[in-house]
């Protein structure tokens, strides 16, 4: 046999295998999934750095590319480069985005993630690299679709590949890792009307899924229909008919069972629930109105095209959000209740495509994963409750909680690290519920600010308190603080922050002014104490991860100013104590 035709045959039957591998795999993709199959990590998670640190040299991929070099221990090696994999804008800072290669060739999940405000300052910095001063390997094979993989520290060239819904690396015909790439869960210039669900029949009847209130398999009913509401939106005219399209969302059918969309010859989509182009109708009002929510907050990331089917999945009861076409695609299932039905599912979904635009790439482990499902959660109670209060801690009220599947919450008591589990579903509510409590706090469209900005600085494996600590920083990029004590208030109830005994915010026994005779005056650049007692007083200066900035300072004058012209714009917290153990602290905002 010729050579040409030997590897003929090879990479004939290395497609073979990988194509019967993915046959194999327990392919679900959808929000529902519950089984406690426990989610395998490729790698340890990230290492985070949350010390703010002035760029020089200004703050552009050139600066920053300098920095990481000298800053980081795993790119010394003069083998190591950094690649910039996408530099992204957001109301509140500069977010940068990078992967190590070696001698040419990407590291796969190598991730170096930097997210800066609108000046010269990093705030976080996300460390997926990896340690290569002992690898001996050879790169000369490499082509197209090669990465370095690292299994048991071992560094080995592979191939990587991506079947269907499905990611794997190989070597030869060994299957070094896989992963499933879902998540889970022209302008219009013409006015239509159409009926839909807002958000679904049981919130609007305030009724719990059972009795009459059933699905019967899609059939009509008196009850269901009284449930209908009648709402105009702007959709696509060609000169003969009208489509459900616009610049940012098509109606389509790209997945079995093979529904042709909705299309009308009059400027009405008037369906009941019992005909396909119901839930066309339902999934395209409602994403449009969520995406003018997202971009009237000032975000960018809902003004991207996305292709939807709303009778997906070959019937099953599943739903997916899937980033690797080009628009990328959302797959609503129609088993059990059809999916977009119901506005919380759709909502869900699409909350996995604005975290996709915000950190492309970055949804990688098991914490991360939750991250995501939990932001999809949030956003579709929060989404739901801003139309009615009827259990408005529950997500997919006519879609779960029901014999089909139990649906989710975002008022859980779970608390982080200790309530875990092998389920990244489960693990969401940790998350999911502590946004919805600073929501009914600081209401819907501050904390959906924050969230967003937050997930601008997502990076691949990083943890919930990751999370915590970003989402503090995102209120000082956008709010300089304001926000500060709800925040932390509720990410402390849920163990996601530690507790800092000179927290300004009254918890715990710390409370402001418990040392008498003293007075504080701020602003954004300095702060003065007033001492009228005179008494010998110490006084500390914490950044917002409760770490000590600079040595403590000791001052018994009637007036004690402070600055430093070299400390970074924040958050900080100060805390001053006498010697009979008297503490005062409170919140410092210094700006640039």
């Amino acid at each position: 046999m010729s050579c040409h035709l030997l590897e003929s045959f090879r990479s004939t039957f290395r497609t073979l295998f990988i194509l019967g591998l993915c046959a194999l795999v327990n392919v679900a993709w959808s929000q529902k999934n519950e089984s406690e199959v426990a989610v395998k990590d490729y790698k340890s998670p990230c290492v985070s750095h949350f010390e703010k640190i002035s760029l020089e040299g200004g703050n552009n991929t050139t600066a920053i590319t300098v920095f990481l070099k000298r800053y980081l221990p795993h790119l010394s090696d003069t083998r190591c480069e950094i690649k910039l994999n996408y530099r992204n804008l957001s109301p509140g800072g500069i977010h940068y985005s990078f992967v190590q290669t070696f001698l040419g060739v990407e590291v796969y999940q190598s991730e170096i993630k930097v997210n800066t405000d609108r000046d010269h300052t990093i705030h976080s910095i996300f460390d997926n690299s990896f340690d290569t001063e002992n690898w001996r390997l050879s790169t000369k094979e490499a082509d197209r679709n090669s990465v370095i993989a690292v299994q048991d520290k071992e560094a080995m060239l592979c191939q990587r590949v991506v079947v269907g819904h499905t990611e794997i690396l190989t070597k030869g015909d060994q299957v070094i890792y896989q992963r499933e790439v879902n998540s889970y869960f022209s302008p219009p210039d013409s006015l239509v009307w159409g009926k839909i669900f807002n958000p679904d029949p049981l919130t609007t009847s305030q009724q719990v899924y059972g009795g009459i209130y059933v699905d019967h398999n899609d059939t009509n009913a008196t009850w269901l229909d009284n449930e209908l509401q009648t709402v105009s939106f702007m959709a696509y005219f060609d000169s003969s008919k009208f489509t459900l399209a616009n610049s940012y969302i098509r109606i389509l059918d790209f997945d079995a069972p093979n529904i042709a969309p909705a299309t009308s010859a009059v400027n009405q989509f008037f369906f009941n629930r019992s005909e396909s182009g119901f839930e066309d109708v339902n999934a395209f009002y409602h994403l449009n109105i969520y995406r003018q929510h997202v971009h009237s907050l000032g975000f960018d990331i809902a003004d991207h095209p996305i292709d939807v089917d709303t009778h997906a999945f070959g019937g099953a009861d599943q739903s997916a959000f899937e980033p690797t076409h080009t628009p990328p695609r959302l797959y609503f299932g129609v088993g059990g209740v059809d999916d977009a039905e119901d506005a919380d599912v759709i909502i869900h979904e699409y909350g996995h495509f604005l975290s996709y635009n915000a950190s492309p790439g970055s949804n990688l482990g098991s914490q991360r994963n939750s991250l995501d499902e939990a932001l999809g959660d949030y956003v579709a109670a929060s989404y739901s409750k801003a139309i009615s209060l009827y259990k408005s801690d529950w997500v997919f009220n006519w879609d779960g909680h029901n014999e089909y599947w139990a649906g989710r919450v975002v008022n859980s008591s779970k608390v982080y690290p200790t309530d875990l589990s092998s389920s990244i579903y489960k693990n969401a509510e940790i998350w999911s519920s502590a946004l919805m409590a600073i929501h009914d706090e600081i209401g819907r469209n501050a904390m959906d600010s924050l969230i967003f900005q937050t997930h601008f600085s997502y990076a691949a494996n990083i943890s919930m308190s990751d999370a915590a600590t970003l989402l503090i920083d995102a209120d000082s990029l956008l709010n300089h603080g304001a926000y500060y004590c709800p925040i932390y208030k509720h990410l402390l109830e849920r163990g996601l922050v530690p507790f800092y005994a000179g927290n300004p915010c009254g918890i715990n026994g710390i409370n402001e002014g418990t040392l008498e005779d003293l007075k504080v005056i701020q602003d954004g650049h300095s702060f003065a104490v007033t001492n009228l007692s005179a008494t010998d007083l110490k006084l500390k200066i914490f950044n917002i991860t409760g770490q000590q900035i600079g040595p403590e300072i000791e001052f018994s004058q009637t007036v004690f100013r402070y600055s430093d012209v070299n400390l970074p714009a924040g958050i900080y917290l100060v805390s001053i104590g006498s010697p009979n153990n008297k503490t005062s602290s409170f919140k410092w905002v210094k700006v640039k």
